[in-house]
């Protein structure tokens, strides 16, 4: 969120180090920029209060938009590995970066309205279990390290282009799938919670 120079201002990313096993605030959210799991707790706090004055002003609006996104990017999972996808992509006449090949490009590939996503998701009840934003990171962490990066530290780190096979966007439909459900249940049991 925005904030005077005193105010420590949020990443929309956590830059989990590869070989990590587990979230550390102080080494994945320090600093002048703190990570997006600490804007879902500062969100949810902001909200929190507006729960119990019931007094809407334009902080809690911002509030409540920035938990939306910041709930979705912690499950994107390029947004929680310090590796965040920044090399190029081949074939591609945009080349995209790989960062935005997992942020849009997969889910624009499918040519569905977000309703029709929406619907298409639910029509496939899971259960999701709810956990904690931390955990919801290394969710993503473990997917961008053992399926984008296929375990490989030194493509995580190349700069070089990567080439992408024909099928790769509609092999990674379902993992994609899988994390806008998972972000969509938890965001709303969280928002539950907050105006229960």
């Amino acid at each position: 969120m925005r904030g005077n120079d005193s105010v420590p201002q949020i990443s929309h990313v956590v830059k989990i180090p590869f070989n990590a096993r587990s979230y550390s605030a102080k080494r994945d959210c320090s600093g002048k920029y703190r990570c997006v799991i600490e804007g879902i707790y500062q969100s949810e706090a902001q909200l929190g209060m507006y729960a119990k004055s019931k007094e809407i002003t334009p902080d809690t609006q911002q509030a409540l938009k920035f938990l939306v996104h910041y709930v979705g990017d912690v499950h994107q999972p390029l947004h929680a590995i310090r590796e965040t996808g920044v090399m190029r992509t081949l074939p591609s006449r945009q080349r995209w970066k790989l960062h935005k090949v997992w942020d849009t490009i997969i889910i624009r590939s499918l040519h569905q309205s977000p309703e029709r996503i929406a619907e298409r998701l639910l029509s496939h009840p899971k259960r999701i279990e709810q956990y904690t934003p931390e955990d919801w990171a290394m969710e993503s962490h473990d997917i961008a390290k053992r399926v984008i990066y296929g375990g490989s530290y030194a493509l995580a780190r190349s700069k070089r282009p990567i080439p992408l096979s024909d099928g790769y966007y509609k092999e990674n439909t379902e993992i994609v799938d899988e994390r806008l459900l998972a972000a969509g249940v938890r965001l709303g049991n969280l928002l539950n919670s907050i105006f229960k």
